[in-house]
């Protein structure tokens, strides 16, 4: 792990030289700091315009335009020297509360605040859909929750998976597939009073003919 960035309070996540910290600055707010090791494919990937960072911020913009809430990117990226290395950082407002994982797994929630969750989550999948849009990375630990009362608020941390859509029924049934695989993996059980709120906020505005396609592919993967 590369040394810390200046005020960070702790590591959120880590992948090699790839990692995500909570810095807090005095007489500001917390923040979550991005960042990235500079390498000729990454900026190769910059010069294209599909470098993860860009991609965050474009993703952030699309899901915002989707009436979905995404973790609000607090200006561009920029290129900064640290522990004699180049890295490509970028900050975002940090969103307090537990990822969607930790609530399932943790169950602070009462039945209730879970079904509105879930529901919200659902939600998401349905604006996505609606709007055009895809999301590769659509799991729990992507999702904060920011409040259990109704109706609940779920911000999208992570945005770098954001696309256009292009097979609308193989990739709506992937986000709603994504969603439990976390769970699955952690041995997480995922009840029905979470499962099926979702599922059907996710499949309401949906035309008839989409949403039997998604099930019948839901249905087929799950019997693999």
């Amino acid at each position: 792990m590369p040394k810390p960035p200046a005020h960070a309070v702790k590591c959120l996540k880590s992948a090699g030289l790839n990692s995500v910290w909570l810095i807090h600055r005095p007489g500001e707010g917390p923040r979550t700091l991005k960042a990235w090791p500079v390498t000729i494919e990454l900026l190769l990937k910059i010069v294209l315009g599909i470098a993860q960072p860009q991609r965050q911020i474009r993703g952030a913009k699309q899901l915002a335009r989707a009436a979905v809430d995404p973790a609000t990117v607090c200006g561009s990226w920029r290129l900064v020297r640290r522990d004699r290395r180049s890295f490509i950082q970028l900050e975002l407002d940090y969103v307090p509360g537990p990822s969607a994982l930790e609530a399932l797994r943790e169950g602070n929630l009462s039945e209730v605040e879970r079904r509105r969750a879930a529901t919200a989550v659902g939600r998401i999948v349905a604006k996505l859909a609606v709007a055009g849009l895809f999301h590769r990375d659509l799991t729990l630990t992507n999702l904060i929750v920011k409040d259990a009362s109704e109706p609940a608020q779920i911000c999208v941390v992570d945005t770098v998976g954001v696309r256009r859509i292009r097979r609308p029924v193989p990739e709506i049934a992937r986000m709603l597939e994504r969603l439990v695989v976390q769970p699955d993996f952690n041995r997480i059980p995922v009840p029905r009073m979470v499962w099926m709120p979702l599922l059907l906020a996710a499949m309401r505005p949906l035309a008839p003919t989409t949403r039997q396609a998604v099930f019948r592919t839901l249905k087929r993967h799950r019997r693999r």
